[in-house]
């Protein structure tokens, strides 16, 4: 199995000049943890996570300015043919909770640690 077979295809994408408003909005509202940050040729730049919008909140004060200074710019990222066991590995090295699936700068979809455990149950249960 490799990360074509379990990524989720529908990414929210967003550019670094949305407020930091917005991007807490389509968290909360989509429930997910973190947004794939694009420039205006569709590619990647970045990831802004829960973390980084809570930290621009601390350090400005307010939720009105852009979130460009606070995204992640060192995404770590796999491939479509990236194994499963590859992107836990990565999960577990880097601490990360999402790897965006790139080709040619652009997203295809992203895996979240969810993912990766509907992944293991799924196996466990062919073993049961």
């Amino acid at each position: 199995m490799t990360a074509k077979d379990i990524m989720t295809t529908q990414v929210i994408t967003v550019k670094s000049d949305i407020s930091i408003k917005d991007a807490i909005n389509y968290l909360v509202r989509i429930e997910i943890s973190g947004l794939v940050v694009v420039d205006d040729n569709i590619k990647v730049i970045g990831i802004v996570t829960e973390k980084d919008l809570i930290v621009a909140y601390d350090m400005l004060g307010n939720i009105h300015g852009p979130i460009n200074d606070f995204v992640n710019r060192d995404v770590i990222s796999v491939t479509e043919d990236t194994s499963i066991k590859e992107i836990y590995d990565l999960f577990l090295q880097h601490n990360i909770k999402r790897v965006p699936v790139i080709s040619d700068g652009n997203v295809l979809g992203v895996i979240s640690r969810r993912d990766v455990l509907k992944y293991i149950l799924k196996e466990a249960a062919k073993e049961e």
